[in-house]
């Protein structure tokens, strides 16, 4: 039931360019091709279950030859036992505009292979300890935050 919600969550909103934290995660040997990840949209799910977008830009030729300039990906992964689904892809231009949009009906999900990009972003994804320090920060600023209302209460 969570992951249901969590991605239906997810799945509403492409990130916005402004919005998300692209990061490149690999790149062609000619650069014309990079897969980057949306550290920003790094969601838990049910335990050792996160979803995060992810997005294929193409080079110039490329894309002019495929009528889109990106392709984002939200998927499943399953960190605990080495697996992605893919549950939607949305087709961009070069100005982030949406020209298609693909739900990915009952996903297989598929086993992470050694030195491919999906173990990539499956690191970046489920690296328990950045997302644990993550969690941790926002929960001093949240510790921190009841402190100092407690404290103006009593004023």
């Amino acid at each position: 039931m969570a992951v249901v919600t969590m991605v239906a969550m997810a799945v509403g909103a492409v990130p916005a360019a402004a919005e998300a934290d692209w990061q490149t995660v690999m790149r062609d040997r000619d650069g014309a091709r990079e897969v980057q990840i949306d550290r920003a949209s790094i969601l838990r799910s049910d335990a050792g279950t996160r979803v995060a977008w992810a997005r294929l830009v193409l080079g110039p030729g490329e894309a002019a030859a495929a009528g889109y300039d990106s392709v984002r990906t939200l998927n499943r992964y399953d960190c605990s036992n080495r697996s992605i689904v893919t549950v939607r892809r949305v087709y961009l231009d070069a100005s982030h505009r949406v020209l298609r949009e693909e739900r990915v009906e009952a996903g297989e999900a598929l086993g992470i292979r050694r030195n491919t990009v999906d173990e990539r972003l499956w690191r970046e994804v489920c690296a328990t300890g950045s997302l644990d320090a993550l969690q941790r920060a926002a929960d001093r600023a949240g510790r921190a935050a009841s402190q100092d209302g407690r404290g103006a209460q009593e004023r």
